[in-house]
């Protein structure tokens, strides 16, 4: 998951219990239970650095649009050039 700037980010992951951040900070984890089933969400102020999210199996990479990593140009000769690829490459929205 990465976004811009100073935003405001959440994610609610359905059924999951508990949640472990392995990498930076910055990262709130609430449980949240009703009637039928628990989920997790965990609450981020977007920001440069990398952080790792572990949620029983499940790990999320929290990115700022910055902080992703850049491939090695195919093209390139023997010297270390970089291309401006960068990995995820979309984005959607849930609203």
């Amino acid at each position: 998951m990465y976004g811009g700037p100073n935003e405001l980010h959440e994610l609610a992951i359905l059924g999951a219990t508990g949640g472990t951040v392995l990498e930076g900070d910055g990262v709130t984890i609430q449980q949240t239970n009703s009637s039928a089933i628990s989920s997790v969400v965990a609450q981020w102020q977007t920001s440069a650095d990398r952080r790792i999210v572990q949620f029983g199996d499940l790990f999320v990479y929290i990115l700022g649009m910055f902080s992703l990593p850049r491939l090695p140009n195919k093209m390139c000769q023997a010297n270390d050039e970089m291309n401006t690829a960068t990995v995820p490459t979309t984005t959607g929205s849930l609203t």
